[in-house]
């Protein structure tokens, strides 16, 4: 994330998100699929949890406004909205 600080040695796991001002300490390991927040750095939420929630509110402001659904989903592919 933004302004974040990652110390030396810290380990970052394949699809981490390091939340905007959190701050690592020195050879903390972040692990996989995990938001991380703060400082210092903690686990928030698994990343796949965050894409999941931000799809839900997607379809639920579709439902919500009446907005038309997008050719994509049609498709089945909803992995790019």
């Amino acid at each position: 994330g933004g302004h974040s600080i990652v110390a030396p040695g810290t380990i970052i796991g394949k699809a981490t998100t390091l939340g905007i001002w959190a701050v690592t300490h020195v050879g903390q390991i972040l692990e996989p699929n995990y938001i991380y927040i703060g400082q210092p750095a903690r686990k928030y939420q698994p990343t796949q949890k965050a894409i999941e929630e931000s799809k839900k509110v997607f379809f639920r402001r579709m439902v919500d406004t009446n907005e038309r659904v997008p050719f994509d989903i049609y498709k089945g592919d909803i992995e790019n909205i």
